[in-house]
């Protein structure tokens, strides 16, 4: 899966099961890897779903209007 946004994000799963986001650092210069399991990936998924009001909130309140 690719996610595109401001940067894009590419997702997938290893061998092992554990799921990898992958994202290039501007600052870093590199590709950065982020490896998490199944149920770590739910309690973010709650934790979106939980909060996606304040989200959304700070979101649109960074977003300029001009």
């Amino acid at each position: 899966m690719k996610l595109k946004g401001t940067q894009s994000v590419e997702v997938d799963f290893t061998a092992a099961g554990t799921i990898v986001l992958e994202q290039f650092c501007e600052d870093m210069g590199e590709f950065v890897f982020i490896y998490i399991t199944l149920d770590q990936f739910r309690r973010i998924q709650k934790w979106v779903i939980d909060g996606e009001v304040e989200i959304n909130s700070a979101w649109n309140d960074g977003v300029d209007d001009a």
